[in-house]
C-alpha cells in the first residue's frame, strides 16, 4: 500500500521568485554603484566585491570572492577590517583598531564609520571614508556585514591646501567668519558661535536662554517677518535684518536659516548662520556637508543620488537630491530629464559623456564638475561621480555641492592677486623676512636696487649679508627685540646697504612684525643721493664760509685803516664844511663795518642740521650772555623742545637785547608758551614803551627802527629754516610782545611722552 500527500506551494514559490528578483535588482544596483563597497557573510568570507572597489583596490573580484581577506585591499599586514568587527559584534575591538577615528553612524542604526589614510592605494595613497553595518535576518540575527567606502582624497587635499593658504594670508584677510546660531521652538537662543558674541558685544550669560526677538533684534518686527518667510518655505537665504549690539547700536546682517527637526519630524527650532554686512558684505562661508549619509545603499550615501535612464529621464532620486534641487518626487521621477538641470554652456559636453558612457564605458569620465540649476533658479557648482550599472543602459550619479568651496577659492585667488599687486607696486623695495633672517620674498624694486636675482635671494639669502659690518650688531639686536617685545623695537631707522656689486647705499627702513607670526615686512627707501647732496652742500658751504671769512677780515683791516686816517684828517681840518663831510664819511664806513659784521652772523644760518632744543635752556643761555641791568627775566615755557637751527639762541638773545635797548624803562621781560590748534606759540613780552603800529612790519627789515633791523631780520631767517615764524603783536605804550609760531611737527614734550611727527 502507499500514501501520497500533496501540498500547494505555489504561493511560496512565487514569493521566493519575487525575493530572488528583488535581491538580483539590489545586487545590480550594488554592483553598478560608483561607490566602492563589499559584503561579508557570517563566516567573514567576501561574497560581494563591486566594480568600483576593484578600481580603487586594484584587486579583481575573482581574486577575493570566497576568501576571508578583504584586508589585502587596504593594509600591508593581515588584520580585521571594520566589517569583520561588526560581524563579531565587538565594540571594544573597534575601539582598539580604530582608536580616535571611528564613530557611530548618525544615519544607520548600529553602523560604525571612520576616515583613514591608506598609503598603499594608488601612487600617493588615498583617504577613504568607510561605513560598516550588520546585515540581519528577520529574527535580527547577524548574517553578514556590508562596508561602503568613499574616496575623500580630493576633499582632504583641498581642505589641507585651503587651511594652509588661510594661515599664510591670515594677516591680509579680514575676519569673514560667519556666525552660527540655534534657537528652540519658543524662539530662545540655545547656541551661538563665539564670533556672534564678539559681533554683538555680549557674553553667553547675557544671551543664552533669552528671547532672540527681544535681545538681539534692533527692529523686533523683523523677527516676525523672518519667521513668516521661514514658515512659508522652511528656510531663508540671504535675508537681511538688523541686529542689536549690547550697547544698543544696530548691526545689519544677512542670514541663511532653516527649521530643524528631530528624527521623528517634530519641529525643534530654527538654526542658521548670519554675517555682518555693514562693511564689504563679503563672507567666507564654510562648506556644508549634506545630511543623511546612509539610510540604505541608495538613500543614505550622504550625497544627492540619481538613477538615470538612457533617455536622460531621472528614474529614481534620493531625499538629498530633492533637498538640494528644491523639486519634489512627484515632479521628477519618471518625468524630468536631467538636461533641464544643467546650465546651457555645460550641456553639450555632458550629453557627449552620457552617450559615450553607453558606447564605451571605460572611455567615459567618471568624475567632473558642472553647474546645476535649482528649482528657484539658483546656480550651484557640482562635483559629479557617475557610472553605468553593468548589463544595463542605466547610470548611477552622485552629486556633491562644491559652491562654497569654489567661491572661497575664487575669493582667495582674487585676494592673493590684489595683495601681490600692492606688494609689487609700492614704489619702494619690500622684503618678507623670516625669524631666522632669511629673505623669503622680495619685490622687483628690491632686485633692481640690490642687483641680485630672485633665485639668489628668496629662501636662500640672509639679510645680514646685505648690511655693512658696523651697522649689523644694532640691527640684529632690533631683529631679536622685534620678536620678543614687538612694541619696544624701532619701526624706522637708517643703515648702510651693500649691493651685489659692492656699492654702499644709504637706506631708511620701515619694518614691523606680521601679527601672530615670526615674519616681518620691511620697506627700504634709498636716500643715498640725498646724503651725497647734503655732503656736497656741506663742503661747498664750508669753502664759501672760508672765503667769506678771509674777505671780511681783509675788508675790516682796511676799514680800521680808514677810521684812523679819518681821525687824523679831522685833527688837521678846521673848515666846518670839510668836517661835516669827514663825519659823513665816518658814518658810511661804520655802516660798511655793520654790514660786514652782519655777514659774519648770517653765514652760519642753515649751515648745520637743525636739532631738537629745549626752549627753557636756550633762553637761559641767551640771558646769561647779556647784562640785564636789574631787569627781571622769567621763563615759563615748560619742558617743550623745538626743532630749529642751532642759532636759535641768537633769536632769543636779539629779543632780550631789543627790550633792554629800546624798551625804555623796562623792569620785566617774560617768556611763556601758549598752545593753539595745530601749533605752539612762544611769547616774549616786556613792560616797556612797545612798538608803534605803523612800524610793526618794518622793524624786521634791515637797517630800520633804531638799529634793530639786522637782528630781527636775521632772527626771522633763522626761524624760517624749520618753518617757524616771528611777528610783533603788542600794544604801543603797553610793552612789546613778540610771538614765535611753531607748527605741530616742530615741537614736542618728551618728558610727557608726546612725540613730534618730524
Amino acid at each position: 500500500a502507499a500514501v501520497e500527500t500533496l501540498e500547494d506551494v505555489s504561493d511560496i514559490k512565487r514569493k521566493e521568485g519575487e525575493l530572488l528578483s528583488s535581491e538580483e535588482k539590489l545586487q545590480g544596483i550594488v554592483r553598478g554603484s560608483p561607490i566602492p563597497q563589499f559584503v561579508l557573510d557570517k563566516t567573514h568570507r567576501v561574497i560581494s566585491w563591486n566594480h568600483a572597489l576593484e578600481e580603487y583596490s586594484g584587486i579583481h573580484a575573482d581574486e577575493i570572492l570566497g576568501t576571508p581577506d578583504p584586508w589585502k585591499a587596504f593594509y600591508s599586514e593581515k588584520r580585521p577590517v571594520l566589517a569583520d568587527l561588526i560581524l563579531d559584534n565587538t565594540p571594544d575591538e573597534i575601539a582598539r583598531w580604530y582608536s580616535g577615528k571611528y564613530s557611530l553612524s548618525r544615519y544607520v542604526e548600529g553602523a560604525f564609520e571612520a576616515p583613514d589614510f591608506f598609503p598603499q592605494m594608488g601612487p600617493d595613497g588615498k583617504w577613504l571614508f568607510f561605513t560598516a553595518s550588520a546585515i540581519r535576518d528577520r529574527e535580527g540575527t547577524i548574517i553578514g556585514a556590508v562596508e561602503t567606502l568613499e574616496d575623500v582624497t580630493d576633499i582632504k587635499n583641498k581642505e589641507e591646501a585651503l587651511r594652509a593658504s588661510e594661515e599664510d594670508y591670515r594677516r591680509i584677510l579680514n575676519d569673514l567668519q560667519d556666525v552660527y546660531y540655534r534657537s528652540d521652538k519658543d524662539g530662545n537662543l540655545v547656541m551661538m558661535s563665539p564670533s556672534g558674541f564678539r559681533l554683538l558685544g555680549s557674553t553667553p550669560d547675557q544671551l543664552i536662554g533669552r528671547s532672540i526677538a527681544a535681545e538681539t533684534y534692533y527692529h523686533p518686527e523683523q523677527r516676525q517677518e523672518f519667521l513668516a518667510a521661514l514658515k512659508k518655505q522652511g528656510f531663508v537665504t540671504g535675508m537681511e535684518v538688523v541686529l542689536k549690539r549690547a550697547d544698543g547700536t544696530p548691526v545689519p546682517v544677512s542670514t541663511s536659516s532653516h527649521m530643524y527637526y528631530d528624527k521623528n519630524g517634530n519641529f525643534l527650532g530654527v538654526e542658521g548662520t548670519f554675517h555682518d554686512i555693514s562693511g564689504a558684505r563679503q563672507a567666507d562661508e564654510a562648506l556644508r556637508q549634506s545630511a543623511e549619509r546612509y539610510r540604505s545603499l541608495f538613500e543614505a550615501t550622504g550625497t544627492a543620488m540619481l538613477l538615470l535612464e538612457e533617455s536622460t529621464t531621472i528614474g529614481l532620486a534620493n531625499a538629498e537630491f530633492y533637498r538640494m534641487s528644491g523639486y519634489t518626487r512627484e515632479e521628477v521621477e519618471g518625468k524630468m530629464s536631467w538636461t533641464t538641470l544643467v546650465v546651457k554652456e555645460d550641456l553639450d559636453r555632458m550629453l557627449a559623456q552620457h552617450k559615450l558612457r553607453r558606447e564605451n564605458r571605460d572611455a567615459a569620465l567618471r568624475h567632473y564638475e558642472f553647474r546645476f540649476i535649482t528649482k528657484s533658479g539658483g546656480i550651484r557648482h557640482m562635483f559629479l561621480t557617475i557610472d553605468i550599472i553593468p548589463g544595463t543602459k542605466q547610470s548611477v550619479a552622485s552629486l556633491m555641492d562644491i559652491t562654497e568651496k569654489v567661491q572661497a577659492q575664487r575669493s582667495l585667488r582674487q585676494s592673493e592677486e590684489r595683495y601681490r599687486a600692492l606688494f609689487e607696486t609700492t614704489g619702494t623695495a619690500v622684503v618678507l623676512i623670516e625669524a631666522d633672517t632669511i629673505i623669503s620674498l622680495a619685490n622687483a624694486e628690491f632686485y633692481r636696487m640690490s642687483g641680485y636675482t630672485p633665485p639668489e635671494i628668496e629662501r636662500r639669502m640672509s639679510w645680514t649679508t646685505l648690511v655693512v659690518k658696523e651697522d649689523l650688531d644694532r640691527m640684529l639686536a632690533q631683529h631679536k627685540l622685534r620678536r620678543e617685545n614687538h612694541q619696544s623695537a624701532l619701526r624706522n631707522y637708517e643703515f648702510r646697504f651693500v649691493t651685489k656689486s659692492g656699492e654702499i647705499r644709504n637706506i631708511f627702513v620701515t619694518i614691523d612684525v606680521i601679527p601672530g607670526t615670526g615674519q616681518s615686512v620691511a620697506s627700504l627707501l634709498d636716500f643715498t643721493e640725498k646724503v651725497r647732496a647734503q655732503e656736497a652742500l656741506k663742503l661747498a658751504n664750508h669753502k664759501l664760509n672760508l672765503l667769506y671769512s678771509i674777505t671780511r677780515h681783509d675788508i675790516l683791516n682796511q676799514l680800521t685803516s680808514l677810521f684812523g686816517f679819518l681821525e687824523l684828517a679831522k685833527k688837521k681840518v678846521t673848515d666846518p664844511a670839510l668836517l661835516m663831510y669827514l663825519e659823513r664819511e665816518k658814518k658810511a664806513a661804520e655802516s660798511i663795518r655793520s654790514h660786514i659784521e652782519f655777514t659774519r652772523d648770517y653765514q652760519d644760518v642753515g649751515v648745520r642740521i637743525p636739532e631738537w632744543q629745549r626752549v627753557s635752556d636756550v633762553i637761559a643761555h641767551a640771558g646769561e650772555s647779556l647784562n640785564l641791568k636789574g631787569v627781571t627775566l622769567s621763563v615759563d615755557v615748560g619742558m617743550v623742545e623745538v626743532y630749529a637751527d642751532l642759532l636759535l639762541q641768537k633769536v632769543f638773545y636779539t629779543l632780550i637785547d631789543n627790550s633792554l635797548r629800546h624798551g625804555g624803562r623796562v623792569a620785566r621781560i617774560r617768556f611763556t608758551a601758549e598752545s593753539r590748534p595745530g601749533s605752539l606759540v612762544i611769547i616774549c613780552e616786556d613792560d616797556g614803551v612797545g612798538v608803534p603800529d605803523e612800524v610793526k612790519e618794518k622793524i624786521f627789515q634791515r637797517q630800520y627802527f633804531k638799529n634793530t633791523g639786522l637782528g630781527l631780520f636775521l632772527s626771522q631767517e633763522i626761524l624760517s629754516i624749520t618753518g617757524l615764524t616771528l611777528k610783533e603783536t603788542g600794544l604801543a605804550g603797553k610793552g612789546a610782545r613778540f610771538e614765535i609760531h611753531i607748527p605741530r611737527q616742530a615741537f614736542r614734550y618728551p618728558d610727557d611722552g608726546v612725540e613730534s611727527t618730524t
